[in-house]
C-alpha cells in the first residue's frame, strides 16, 4: 500500500471529472461526438418546422390586416350614415364632406388602410390621399346591397378589396368577384351579365 487511504477517493473524484471534461466512458477510451449530432438534430427540426409554419403566419396576417381594413370601413360607413340622416337621406359624395375636424381629426387615420405605409395628407385633400373610394350619388333609398365605398385593388395585393354597402354592412370581395363576368380574351368582348 502506497497511497493513504484517503487519497483513493480524491483520485476516483478526478479521475471522473476528467472523463466528464472530455465526453470518455469508463469502457472506451474514444470521444463520442453524439452531443453534436443530436445538437443538429434538433436545429434541424426548428429550422423544418419553422418553414412550415410561415406560410400559416403569413396567411393569419393577412387575415387580419384586412379584418382591420374592413373595421376601417365599418365605422367611416356609420359616419356616413349618420351624415346621410342630417342631409335628407343623401350620402356625402367626397371624404372632405364628412368635415373630421377639431375632435375628430383621428377619423381621418380610418381613411388610410392599414396595409399601404403612406402618411396621412391635409384634410382638404383627403380624397387624394384616401385609400377607399368613396362613390358619389348614393342614398339611403338605395338597395342595401349598393356599394358606397370600396378600396382600390392594390391595397391588398391581388387578393381582392373590402366593400362597403349602403346599409353599412361591409365584406371580403375577392378578386374574381370585383371584375364580374371575365373578359374573353379571344374575342375581346364581355361576357354577358
Amino acid at each position: 500500500m502506497s497511497q493513504p487511504p484517503a487519497a483513493v477517493p480524491q483520485l476516483c473524484v478526478s479521475r471522473a471529472i476528467a472523463m466528464a471534461e472530455t465526453n470518455v466512458s469508463p469502457t472506451t477510451s474514444h470521444r463520442r461526438p453524439i452531443g453534436r449530432i443530436i445538437l443538429a438534430t434538433i436545429a434541424g427540426i426548428i429550422l423544418v418546422g419553422g418553414v412550415m409554419v410561415l406560410p400559416a403566419v403569413h396567411s393569419a396576417w393577412g387575415r387580419m390586416v384586412r379584418l382591420d381594413c374592413e373595421c376601417n370601413l365599418r365605422q367611416l360607413g356609420l359616419r356616413c350614415r349618420e351624415y346621410a340622416a342630417e342631409h335628407n337621406g343623401h350620402f356625402p359624395s367626397a371624404w372632405v364632406e364628412l368635415n373630421f375636424v377639431g375632435d375628430d381629426t383621428n377619423w381621418a387615420k380610418l381613411l388610410r388602410c392599414p396595409q399601404t405605409d403612406h402618411e396621412i395628407g391635409a384634410w382638404t385633400q383627403v380624397d387624394l390621399w384616401a385609400d377607399y373610394r368613396l362613390l358619389p350619388g348614393r342614398t339611403t333609398n338605395d338597395p342595401p346591397d349598393r356599394i358606397l365605398a370600396l378600396e382600390p385593388l392594390g391595397n391588398h395585393g391581388s387578393a381582392g378589396a373590402n366593400v362597403l354597402f349602403v346599409d353599412g354592412a361591409t365584406q371580403w370581395w375577392p378578386l374574381s368577384r370585383l371584375l364580374g363576368p371575365s373578359v374573353q380574351s379571344s374575342t375581346g368582348t364581355k361576357s354577358a351579365k
